[in-house]
């Protein structure tokens, strides 16, 4: 199973075809199937794919009877698979974008497509600008940091001669 990594500038042809980064279609292709599926997420302005095996995994959930899932999340996963596309790539690494979910993310020639590790996003520029701005505002609030990531919450060592930053005791 690969992973959607990254942001890339690209366009859509006069065909509707859109070029697929060769990272993505790395990742895309860990089956036997050459392609993505594209969908609508729920509540943003974009498109959204993943590999095959992606969705697999949600239909496993959503028959799975040892864990089941409230009516609400059969609800999101029934409309995700009702309203999936999947797209095989032609020989240049390319798909065809449906009109259907270009309209709905208000995409024309110039797209984003960003990496979001077991899925990815297209976007028009424009309104992945304006999610930009939201998701800044968003992770710079109080308990966005992630553990592991860095060493949010230590202190900075100082040139204090009675601070114990190197884990000797002070005398």
């Amino acid at each position: 199973m690969g992973i959607f990594l990254s942001t890339y500038e690209n366009k859509v042809d006069k065909k509707g075809r859109l070029s697929i980064p060769m990272p993505f279609r790395a990742a895309a292709t860990t089956t036997s199937y050459q392609g993505v599926v594209l969908y609508q997420p729920q509540g943003l302005q974009c498109i959204e794919g993943a590999d095959v095996k992606f969705l697999e995994q949600l239909t496993v959930q959503l028959y799975d009877s040892e864990n089941p899932l409230s009516n609400a999340q059969n609800a999101r996963i029934s409309k995700l698979l009702q309203s999936s596309i999947q797209l095989a790539f032609d020989g240049g690494g390319r798909i065809s974008l449906p009109q259907k979910l270009k309209d709905y993310a208000g995409i024309s020639t110039d797209v984003m497509l960003v990496g979001l590790g077991r899925k990815f996003q297209i976007w028009d520029p424009s309104a992945f600008a304006t999610y930009q701005t939201w998701l800044d505002k968003l992770a710079s609030e109080p308990g966005a940091e992630i553990p592991g990531l860095g060493v949010q919450g230590l202190t900075p060592p100082t040139n204090d001669k009675n601070s114990n930053h190197d884990g000797g005791g002070s005398s």
